[in-house]
């Protein structure tokens, strides 16, 4: 049996895993994505939490560009979800 390699034993690892964060915490982030996202809409990442930042960036859900945060492929996507699912519900 051929033997993974670090790079791929890491792939294979939930994000959530490689950023230490606990489920409770996840959800919570993902429930908090799309307030997050009109935030940025508006330019005011000033009102996010230093700590918010740190684990959406750890995700791969918000990147720094130039000096400022911008939403990711992935954060845009985990942004729909919510909101689909938002609406599902009310």
């Amino acid at each position: 049996m051929r033997r993974r390699k670090p790079q791929e034993e890491l792939a294979l690892t939930p994000v959530r895993v490689r950023a230490g964060l606990a489920q409770g915490r996840l959800d919570a982030l993902r429930a908090a994505l799309p307030g997050a996202a009109a935030f940025l809409k508006r330019r005011r990442a000033d009102l996010l939490k230093p700590d918010e930042i740190a684990d959406y960036v750890a995700l791969d859900w918000l990147s720094w560009e130039g000096g400022g945060l911008k939403l990711t492929a992935t954060g845009e996507n985990i942004c729909a979800q919510s909101q689909r699912a938002c609406s599902a519900a009310a």
